[in-house]
């Protein structure tokens, strides 16, 4: 068998780039934050609009509180408190497990029960 001389190759321009690092991850942001909800303050925004949200937690205490897509709706939850037709999403406050939010949207909440608080964790990208 005879021996084999390699080739040489030189690649004088393509599409992939040699040698580079991939980029490194984007710092990650926490915040909390607890809303109270009494008579003079029934509704909440909750999360304002935010492209570099990753996500959001939720959890109610003291009533129940329920999430809403705008101010108006969460105005119309007010009004029963027995949330028999809830405007939105029920956040039971006997539940001990956060409700994740992953939205870049705006989320509102309304309590028609007193006093009430929504502890709030958002995470956000840098």
């Amino acid at each position: 068998m005879s021996d084999i001389e390699p080739v040489h190759v030189h690649v004088a321009s393509s599409d992939v780039p040699l040698g580079q690092a991939p980029a490194g991850q984007r710092e990650r942001i926490v915040t909390f934050y607890t809303l109270t909800f009494d008579s003079s303050r029934t509704v909440h925004q909750v999360l304002r609009p935010d492209p570099n949200r990753v996500i959001a937690y939720v959890q109610a205490g003291g009533a129940n509180i329920v999430l809403a897509r705008t101010k108006g709706d969460a105005q119309a939850n007010t009004a029963d408190a027995t949330y028999s037709q809830p405007n939105g999403t029920l956040l039971p406050y006997g539940n001990t497990v956060p409700y994740p939010l992953a939205t870049t949207s705006e989320v509102w909440a309304a309590s028609a029960v007193y006093p009430a608080q929504l502890a709030v964790t958002v995470i956000t990208e840098a």
